[in-house]
């Protein structure tokens, strides 16, 4: 029997939490909804990117 319980909530992760921390930090005023999804995702993939290229380095 599963037992886990899945709650769905946002950051799910430590890569979107510090997408949006990162984002959060960023003079965002001027940006049109476009432009921040569009920096959040680059912002969210390079974060990943680093975790996946660190742990390979351990």
């Amino acid at each position: 029997m599963d037992n886990k319980i899945n709650l769905e909530s946002f950051p799910s992760d430590r890569v979107e939490a510090l997408a949006m921390l990162y984002l959060y930090k960023r003079d965002t005023r001027g940006m049109s909804p476009e432009d921040l999804t569009k920096e959040y995702l680059r912002a969210y993939q390079e974060i990943k990117d680093t975790f996946k290229s660190e742990r390979h380095k351990a």
